[in-house]
């Protein structure tokens, strides 16, 4: 195998790690809602779907991920279906 070969293929492979952790990241605490689960839901068109979801820890901290496609309006849900609106 060529140098420039390899050096093609290395550079495809960090391409391909960095676009994987490209993601966005959603933190919040809800004392409220300690050890719960907590959904951020986003839309396409009029219809809702499931970005991400997480466990609140016992001091009501999550995290939570989404991509570059997940854009617009979304709302936070938790195990009570008690919405939490948001729009980053």
């Amino acid at each position: 195998m060529f140098y420039s070969e390899k050096i093609i293929i290395t550079l495809t492979n960090l391409l391909l790690i960095t676009s994987v952790w490209s993601q966005n990241t959603l933190t919040g605490a809800f004392t409220s809602l300690a050890n719960e689960q907590i959904k951020l839901i986003g839309y396409k068109g009029l219809k809702s779907y499931a970005v991400d979801s997480a466990q609140a820890n016992e001091k009501g901290e999550f995290t939570l991920y989404y991509s570059e496609d997940d854009h617009g309006m979304g709302y936070l849900s938790a195990e009570r279906d008690k919405p939490f609106f948001c729009n980053p």
